[in-house]
């Protein structure tokens, strides 16, 4: 969870260059309706810029939907770092981001 409201971004970077077949991620939101936005990016040049892999919105309410759990097939080869940018609520709700887990193969 961030330590402030508004949108994250979250670079992971790795010790050597890796081919990036699948990540997983999920998503738990008990208590607030929101609507957050995830935005999965690999470099094409070491960091200086991005190509944008996926891109998905989510909505929780909790007397309904709380969990999210995705599957993103990915071919990238090389890749020194991940971005990984999440908007919290896309209708500007004050809230903080959140990820649960999140894992490359």
């Amino acid at each position: 969870m961030a330590g402030e409201p508004g949108e994250q971004i979250l670079i992971l970077a790795f010790d050597t260059p890796q081919a990036i077949r699948r990540i997983v991620l999920e998503i738990e939101e008990p208590v607030a309706a929101r609507s957050p936005e995830l935005q999965l990016a690999v470099p094409t040049d070491r960091g200086a810029s991005y190509r944008e892999v996926f891109r998905q919105e989510y909505n929780f309410s909790p007397t309904g939907t709380t969990f999210e759990r995705e599957d993103w097939a990915v071919a990238a080869e090389g890749v020194t770092n991940l971005r990984l940018v999440i908007g919290p609520d896309k209708g500007d709700i004050p809230c903080r981001a959140t990820i649960t887990s999140l894992a490359r193969w």
